[in-house]
C-alpha cells in the first residue's frame, strides 16, 4: 500500500530553516542562506511495493538532510526503515553524490546517538534530536500572553507553536492539542505572511503523519488549513509579483479571518477562489461543509466545483 506522507513542507519559507534548527538545538558549521537551500520533500523514493521517504528532506549547499519525526521509541525494525531510505535516495535521486545527513526528531526519545549494526564491520549511526525539553504549557501560555498584550511574535515563537501538537504523548491528548493549536493559529496576527505559511505548513505535514489518509480527524483539521495555506502562498506570490508593499495581502487575509464582508478588494475574491479550490480537491468535504468552513456562499462553491 502507498505510505502517503503529504509533502507540506514544501510550503516552509527557506528563511525560516534556521529558527527550526536552532529550536531542535541542530548545530551546524555554517550559517544558512536561504538561496543555498533546495527543498527535496517532494521527490518520491521508491521501495516496491511501498512509495517512502523521510517527512523532509532538503539540500544546502553540497549536503543532504533527511528529518523524520518519531513520537515513539525507534526500534529495530525503524532503524532497518532508516537505513533503506538512505539507501534507497542515495541510489535513485543522488546523482550528485552529495553528504547525505539523516536524523530523527522525537518525541519520546532523549537526545542521543542511535546505531544498527548489520555486522561487525557495517554499522549505521544517526543523531536522534529530543523535543522532550520544549515546554508545551509555557509555549501556549507564552503565545496568549502576548496575544493578550498585541505583542509582535518572533518567528521561533511562531515555529515552536507549530510543533506543540507533537509534545503530547498519547493520541487523545495529541488530538486535543491539534484542535487548540489551529484555534490559537486562526488569532494571530503574523509578522509576516512567509511565517505564516511556514507555520501552517508544519501543522498541515503534522497532521498528515499522525493520522491516516482516511481518518475523518484529518480531514477536520485539514480542511480549512490547506485552503488557506494555499491562499497565503498565492497571496504572497501576487504581492511579490505586483511589487506591493509588505503587508498588503496579510491586510485582506486577516480581512477574511475575522469576517468582514465589505470594501474587500479583488484579491480578497481571488484568495477566496483559491481556498475553495483547494478543498474541493483535496478534500472529501461536502460542499455545505466548504461553505461553513471557508466562509464562501453554497452557490459560489457549487458554481466553483462545476468549473473544475
Amino acid at each position: 500500500m502507498v505510505q502517503n506522507k503529504d509533502a507540506s513542507f514544501k510550503f516552509i519559507s527557506k528563511d525560516h530553516l534556521k529558527e527550526l534548527f536552532d529550536i531542535l538545538d541542530f548545530h551546524l558549521d555554517f550559517d544558512i542562506d536561504p538561496l543555498d537551500v533546495e527543498v527535496l520533500s517532494t521527490e518520491v523514493v521508491v521501495i516496491e511495493p511501498s512509495l517512502v521517504r523521510p517527512d523532509y528532506i532538503i539540500r544546502i549547499k553540497n549536503i543532504i538532510f533527511m528529518m523524520e519525526f518519531e513520537s515513539s521509541h525507534v526500534g529495530l525494525k525503524k532503524k532497518k526503515l532508516f537505513k533503506l531510505y538512505i539507501a534507497a535516495y542515495d541510489y535513485k535521486n543522488n546523482d550528485k553524490n552529495d553528504s547525505i545527513l539523516f536524523f530523527v526528531v522525537s518525541t519520546k526519545e532523549k537526545s542521543k546517538m542511535a546505531e544498527y549494526n548489520i555486522n561487525d564491520w557495517d554499522s549505521f549511526k544517526f543523531p536522534i534530536i529530543s523535543l522532550r525539553e520544549l515546554d508545551k504549557e509555557k509555549i501556549i501560555n507564552d503565545i496568549k500572553t502576548k496575544m493578550d498584550n498585541k505583542d509582535t511574535f518572533t518567528n521561533r515563537e511562531l515555529i515552536e507553536l507549530a510543533l506543540t501538537p507533537i509534545l503530547e504523548k498519547d493520541k487523545e491528548n495529541v488530538i486535543d492539542q491539534f484542535y487548540e493549536t489551529k484555534e490559537i493559529m486562526s488569532k494571530i496576527h503574523y509578522p509576516s505572511d512567509e511565517i505564516k505559511t511556514s507555520v501552517y505548513g508544519i501543522v498541515l505535514m503534522l497532521s498528515s503523519m499522525y493520522f491516516d489518509e482516511l481518518d475523518p480527524i484529518r480531514k477536520d483539521i485539514q480542511g480549512d488549513l490547506m485552503g488557506k495555506v494555499d491562499c497565503v502562498a498565492e497571496a504572497c506570490k501576487k504581492s511579490f509579483e505586483e511589487g506591493h508593499s509588505e503587508g498588503h495581502s496579510e491586510g485582506y487575509l486577516e480581512g477574511h479571518s475575522e469576517g468582514h464582508s465589505e470594501g474587500h478588494s479583488e484579491g480578497y475574491s481571488e484568495c477566496e477562489d483559491v481556498v475553495v479550490r483547494n478543498m474541493l480537491v483535496n478534500s472529501d468535504l461536502s460542499v455545505e461543509e466548504i461553505s461553513r468552513i471557508s466562509g464562501v456562499s453554497l452557490d459560489k462553491v457549487v458554481d466553483l466545483k462545476n468549473k473544475l
